[in-house]
């Protein structure tokens, strides 16, 4: 949570983290404020975001653009959980 108890994205938890090697996240009943439809593009122009190897999150919403995001974990074989 943020200061404000506004509910801090995805993005924003991975992007201050530059030494990540395994993210595990269970996203709360309303994620949509953590996980948008911009979700997997920004994840990808994070530049530490390509050493996780192990990545899971639970209750995925809809609009996570999986399509996109699995072209990118077939790549870079990481390990993806839901």
């Amino acid at each position: 949570m943020n200061e404000n108890d506004s509910i801090v994205p995805l993005k924003k938890i991975i992007d201050v983290l530059p030494n990540l090697d395994i993210f595990e996240y269970y996203l709360p009943d309303n994620s949509s404020h953590i996980i948008t439809s911009k979700t997997v593009k920004e994840l990808l122009q994070i530049p530490h975001f390509s050493i996780i190897n192990y990545l899971k999150l639970s209750e995925i919403p809809e609009d996570f653009d999986i399509d996109r995001f699995y072209e990118y974990i077939k790549v870079k074989h990481l390990k993806f959980f839901t």
